[in-house]
């Protein structure tokens, strides 16, 4: 009879020590289910961020690339009306001492017409 007790009481200490070991488990199962529905959580609003993110940048870029054009587009505008420039800078130089050199000469026709009877007399 005490084999039995003995065995009983045995049994209930297995028993209750199966039931706490359960019960343990239990609340580190749902302390591990909170836990991992605040990762998804987080995880699902890191990836909202990472898109917009990602939205945002390929927007910059797009916006860098049309700027970069116009920029290109300018530095050529630039360019031509530097070329047009001393193209006409040139042209208005050559005009220029073209009348300097008519003026010259017809001060010194005038002259030669000033001096030639003056040394007739």
């Amino acid at each position: 009879m005490t084999s039995r007790l003995f065995l009983g009481l045995c049994a209930l200490i297995i028993l209750v020590f199966l039931y706490m070991q359960n019960k343990n488990l239990k609340t580190q199962n749902e302390l591990l289910n909170s836990n991992l529905s605040k990762a998804i959580s987080a995880n699902n609003d890191l990836n909202k961020t990472l898109e917009a993110l990602q939205n945002r940048h390929k927007n910059e870029l797009e916006s860098l690339g049309k700027a970069n054009k116009e920029i290109l587009a300018l530095k050529a505008k630039v360019e031509r009306l530097k070329r047009y420039e001393n193209v006409s800078n040139d042209e208005f130089i050559a005009v220029f001492n073209d009348m300097l050199e008519r003026l010259w000469q017809n001060a010194n026709d005038k002259s030669n017409t000033n001096h030639s009877p003056k040394s007739a007399k």
